[in-house]
């Protein structure tokens, strides 16, 4: 999905998540990035990347790049985490209850990176593989206290504000399969502005 005053958005199945931040500069600030990119690998640590890097006989490419960053991503009430706890560890920095999107604990909602990007006028999209409302990719736009909400999810999604969105589907577009429907996602979307390719 793409905001009509921005460009066009198209639900495609890719292989990795991205979270797109393309910051608005001019070329000649040369010292600020144009865009900012967050690659996010299921399921892949240090331990996965020695293991690659090994077999390959060489270094991934991500492991030339000159900054690097670890984070952790243990949930709040559990040690081994989950996609959306993980999830909301990098969209908010906050450690989250397994099951959570985008919220603390308390289940109070808690501002993500690309909300931050967002409101600094920064165009921000949300590329995923797997559908647009799962965890991982719901965790940078969407606030819930269960993963398995993708009715509010998707609504979420469509009163983000976002420039951009590409992904496997949504789940539950309706509200029939897991909560109490809040009108169609889809609509609610074209409604606020986003031109949608299905």
């Amino acid at each position: 999905m793409l905001k009509n005053d921005r460009q066009t958005v198209k639900f495609l199945p890719l292989c990795v998540m991205v979270l797109l931040l393309a910051v608005l500069v001019s070329s000649a600030a040369a010292k600020t990035p144009k865009y900012v990119f967050l690659f996010i690998g299921d399921g892949m640590g240090i331990p996965q990347r020695s293991a690659a890097n090994e077999f390959a006989g060489k270094k991934l490419l991500e492991d030339t790049f000159p900054h690097q960053g670890i984070t952790t991503t243990h949930a709040a009430d559990r040690f081994i985490t989950g996609s959306a706890a993980a999830g909301t560890a990098m969209a908010s920095g906050l450690k989250t209850n397994i099951g959570v999107v985008g919220m603390d604990p308390a289940l109070k909602p808690v501002k993500t990176l690309g909300e931050m990007a967002r409101d600094t006028g920064m165009k921000v999209g949300i590329v995923s593989s797997v559908s647009i409302d799962h965890a991982t990719p719901a965790c940078f736009y969407a606030h819930q206290p269960s993963r398995n909400m993708y009715h509010e999810i998707g609504m979420n999604l469509a009163r983000s504000d976002f420039d951009y969105f590409v992904g496997g589907s949504l789940n539950d577009p309706t509200g029939k399969k897991f909560t109490k429907p809040l009108g169609n996602v889809l609509r609610a979307a074209k409604k606020n502005d986003y031109r949608l390719w299905l």
